[in-house]
Order: structure tokens, then sequence, then C-alpha cells
């Protein structure tokens, strides 16, 4: 059973507008699709940016509030250090500055007596250099008076 070709033909273009149909329907469905997903899209991308907004909106206050919390724990603490810097600062300067006057009158007091006995030594060879002038001029006469009495008794005088 042949067919012919205008059968064939034929029997095509029914088929060819029943996919033209279908194609056009597809269209339709696509199109609808299209306007559908995209107002999806849009309340999605809506939402999401209210949600994205909202979370900004709480992530920036608390890092501000911790910010803040942080800045005056650190001033706080920043305070409180430094007072007690000052404090052990005055402490250690009062510290060493009796130690130094301490030390200061402990060597005046050394100073003192090195020059006492220093002076004392010095007096002591001035009186040496002349307890042996007057020991020269004794020994002197005593050789003298020797010679004399030898002049005499060979009587050379």
């Amino acid at each position: 059973m042949e067919k012919t070709v205008e059968q064939r033909l034929e029997r095509l273009e029914v088929h060819v507008e029943h996919i033209q149909s279908d194609v056009t329907e597809l269209k339709g469905k696509l199109s609808e699709m299209d306007h559908r997903l995209s107002g999806q899209i849009k309340e999605v991308d809506l939402r999401l940016t209210g949600k994205i907004d909202a979370l900004d909106q709480k992530l920036t206050a608390q890092i501000k509030e911790v910010d803040q919390r942080l800045t005056g724990k650190i001033d706080a603490l920043d305070q409180k250090l430094t007072a007690q810097i000052r404090e052990v600062d005055q402490r250690l300067t009062g510290k060493i500055d009796a130690l130094e006057k301490k030390l200061t009158d402990q060597m005046d007091v050394l100073e003192k007596k090195l020059g006492d006995k220093i002076d004392t030594l010095i007096q002591g060879a001035s009186d040496l250099k002349v307890g042996r002038f007057v020991d020269r001029v004794w020994y002197m006469l005593m050789s003298a008076g020797l010679l004399w009495v030898m002049a005499k008794a060979f009587k050379w005088i």
C-alpha cells in the first residue's frame, strides 16, 4: 500500500499544524512561566534584600555595641594602669631619693672620717719631721759636748 507523495504531504501538513499549535501552546506556557518566575524572583529578591538589610543593620548595631563596650573597657584599663604606673613611679622615686640621701650621708661621714685620719697622718708626719730635727740638734749638741770633753782631756784647748 503505497501512499502517494501527496497523501504523505497531507499527512505531514496535518502533523505540522498540530506541531505548530503545540509550539504556540508551549510558547504561551513558557511566557506565562517566565512572567510567574520573574515575579517570584523579584519577590525573593525583595525578601532577601530586606533580610540582608535587616541583618546588616543588626550586625552593624552589634559591632557598634561591641566597639563601645570594648572601648570603655580599654579606656578603664588604661586609666587603671596609668594610675598604677604613677603610684609605682612615685613609690620607687621616693625609695630612690631616700636611698640616695642615705648613701650621700654615709659618703659624707666616710669623707669626714677619712679627712680626719688623713689630717692626723699629716700632723703625725709633721711632728715626726720636727721630732727628727730636734733629734738632730740633740745629737749635734752631744757630739759637740763630747768633742769639747775630748779636746780638754787631750789639752787641745
